[in-house]
């Protein structure tokens, strides 16, 4: 942390970016992350590959995130990533690294392989919001409303509404001293997990019936074709809500997520979670993947199929 606070002292100029299909910790951390340098009197810019999912709209900050390939031309000081394992995981918006002088990496996934000039990597930490929470309070940079609803929603989100085993005493603590700051927590709950179309409940039940376990139960799995999930862009987030729904039932230890990417190039996204016995961070290790004990994800080449059929037996062994 140390060096990460000399990396923001002795630099000017930051290029921002988070992991692609940017959730909540993502675009909260790297947009408070932003106010942080400018209220230290530098310039930033978050860019992403992605548009903000429709759910973090409301979120201050979000519209002015530009798209990788609209990136300002040019050198500048330092590139920040933040909530990113692997540089491969920011997408297009690697390639900017070239024009930088410094790579500061800020990330709580145990996964991480130290990609940057300065990593500070904390898997102990609930999220990468509350790693910039921290900065804050390192820097005697003070909270405003702004910054306090980016960072409350990043700690909420990747903490399952402060469910998971990540949640800490600090991470409560963190929360508590944000909300004077003009922060409902029932508002920024019903803005992100109460906001969801007919059309996306009609996709969630569609999948949901597609659930499946395996002999003993402890496992779950769904295979998602593209012809199931919508193309549209959805008001929520899919992926959340069925592996959230799939982890509560009792027996189960993990839940498997297959999802086809539309994009053509014959890939499948893995999503994992777990109860806590399983370390699914190690599964998703053996197929290029990574991300927390708990949580974790991969993209695996080749028909759906022949992925579900591989991961699985993988997963069966772990278990």
């Amino acid at each position: 942390m140390k060096k990460a606070v000399k990396c923001i002292r002795d630099n000017n100029t930051f290029l921002i970016t988070m992991h692609i299909n940017m959730e909540g910790d993502a675009v909260g951390s790297a947009l408070a992350f932003r106010r942080l340098v400018e209220k230290l009197g530098k310039r930033a810019v978050v860019i992403n590959d992605d548009p903000v999912p429709q759910v973090y709209s409301f979120l201050p900050g979000t519209s002015g995130i530009l798209i990788s390939q609209r990136r300002p031309s040019g050198k500048f000081d330092c590139f920040t990533a933040l909530d990113c394992s692997d540089l491969k995981r920011c997408g297009k918006a690697a390639e900017a690294t070239s024009a930088a002088r410094n790579i500061l990496n800020i990330d709580h996934h145990i996964s991480n392989v130290n990609f940057g000039s300065v990593n500070w990597v904390d898997p102990v930490s609930s999220s990468a919001s509350e790693m910039v929470y921290r900065l804050y309070k390192k820097m005697n940079v003070p909270f405003d409303n702004e910054s306090a609803l980016l960072l409350y929603a990043g700690m909420m989100t990747d903490t399952g509404s402060f469910r998971y085993t990540n949640t800490s005493p600090e991470t409560h603590r963190a929360a508590a001293e944000l909300m004077p700051y003009g922060i409902n927590p029932a508002d920024v709950y019903r803005r992100i997990y109460e906001a969801s179309s007919y059309a996306d409940m009609q996709a969630l039940t569609r999948i949901l019936g597609k659930m499946r376990k395996d002999v003993s139960g402890k496992l779950i799995w769904f295979e998602v074709g593209k012809d199931v999930m919508p193309r549209r862009k959805m008001e929520m987030d899919l992926t959340e809500q069925i592996l959230s729904y799939a982890r509560s039932i009792k027996e189960a230890e993990v839940v498997v997520l297959f999802r086809e990417n539309f994009s053509g190039k014959g890939e499948v996204r893995v999503n994992f979670r777990s109860r806590g016995k399983i370390d699914v961070n190690i599964i998703a290790g053996m197929f290029g993947g990574g991300g927390h004990a708990t949580a974790s994800g991969c993209t695996v080449s080749g028909g759906l199929k022949k992925v579900v059929k591989k991961v699985l037996s993988a997963v069966k062994e772990n278990i």
